[in-house]
């Protein structure tokens, strides 16, 4: 089992820890983190909210992270702050959805619930694509994307 931080404890974290059985791989879940101060030290779900300085003293080492954030540009400054730390940023695919061949995924994505992707599709790294989406053939969705 892998052991695994949702960063962000907002929305989508809570959509991704209560749903986590939707997701193929198996993790302990052993919070959340976020940079706001103030959540810090609390709790969301059961879960602790961790600071950015639970990987400065040397957690990350096999780490998996997901970036639970919809916004872009955030999402990208986030990743620029956690990439010195050598995190795995898993792809997180809705059991319920459906990929056709013939499509190529970069890393930390989250493909929500009742999506349909048709073929030769690239989706690059941190793309986030929510519930009930569908797309059709010959596409390509850059990174950080929601």
């Amino acid at each position: 089992m892998k052991d695994l931080i949702v960063f962000d404890a907002g929305d989508l974290g809570k959509f991704l820890v209560y749903n986590i059985g939707l997701f193929d791989d198996e993790y302990d879940m052993l919070g959340f983190m976020d940079e706001n101060a103030d959540k810090a030290g609390g709790e969301l779900c059961g879960l602790p909210i961790l600071g950015i300085d639970y990987l400065q003293s040397g957690h990350a080492d096999d780490l998996c992270m997901v970036i639970a954030i919809s916004c872009p540009a955030i999402k990208e400054i986030i990743y620029e702050k956690l990439k010195p730390y050598n995190l795995i940023f898993p792809i997180f695919i809705a059991s319920n959805s459906w990929l056709s061949k013939k499509v190529d995924t970069g890393y930390g994505i989250i493909i929500c619930t009742n999506t349909s992707i048709n073929f030769e599709w690239e989706i690059c790294d941190f793309v986030m694509l929510n519930s009930g989406c569908y797309i059709g053939y010959n596409v390509s969705i850059v990174r950080f994307t929601t």
